[in-house]
């Protein structure tokens, strides 16, 4: 990763919607395999007990998946008014500026990725903690600034967002570590450079 991302201010519209309040982030396909439904659950109860906090999702439009069913269960829930929902496709600007005006970006995988997603990195950029889930590499990595609940553990999702939220030393920590996480990071070229690396050290004890 060579240079900062762009980013601009939010809209008004999220603003005005937003007010003082801060906002969990989930952003990828409408699909049940990325854990929506465990984190509307989760955050329908992290919302009773934490009056200022929402739920910003921004769905992929590239796809039409569970899109129907998650619309009917963010319709039927009592905080349905604290979140914000794209059916749209968003700019890599525009999705950089959702993520850096965020308070967390919360991805609770129903199967973890073996690799660590992009999105991960993404957040780290900005100084932002994640929220994952776990076991796995992508849990252990994201643990050293965030939280990785177990697969599927609702109160536990619910518990790490209320942590994050109301835990000013542990979120603090946590921004530092992801920005120091994302400053470590090789660029693309450090990358291709240690995958030449290893495939010349295959080629020579063949």
């Amino acid at each position: 990763i060579e240079k900062e991302p762009e980013a601009e201010s939010i809209s008004a519209e999220v603003k005005s919607w937003l007010g003082d309040r801060k906002y969990f982030l989930f952003m990828g396909p409408p699909s049940a395999i990325r854990g929506i439904f465990e984190l509307l659950s989760a955050f329908e109860i992290a919302a009773q007990s934490d009056p200022d906090i929402c739920l910003v999702c921004l769905f992929r439009s590239d796809a039409i998946l569970d899109n129907e069913k998650i619309s009917q269960r963010i319709s039927s829930m009592a905080v349905k008014d604290r979140i914000y929902t794209r059916w749209q496709s968003v700019s890599p600007v525009e999705l950089n500026s959702f993520i850096k005006a965020g308070y967390v970006t919360v991805m609770p995988f129903v199967m973890v990725p073996s690799e660590i997603p992009l999105a991960v990195v993404e957040t780290a950029r900005w100084g932002k903690p994640v929220i994952t889930t776990g076991p796995g590499g992508t849990g252990e990595y994201v643990e050293n600034f965030g939280c990785a609940p177990k697969v599927g553990d609702i109160n536990a999702l619910a518990k790490a967002m209320l942590k994050l939220s109301n835990d000013s030393d542990f979120y603090q920590h946590s921004s530092r570590v992801a920005a120091t996480t994302y400053q470590n990071h090789p660029t693309w070229k450090q990358v291709s450079a240690q995958w030449l690396e290893v495939a010349e050290q295959a080629m020579a004890t063949e």
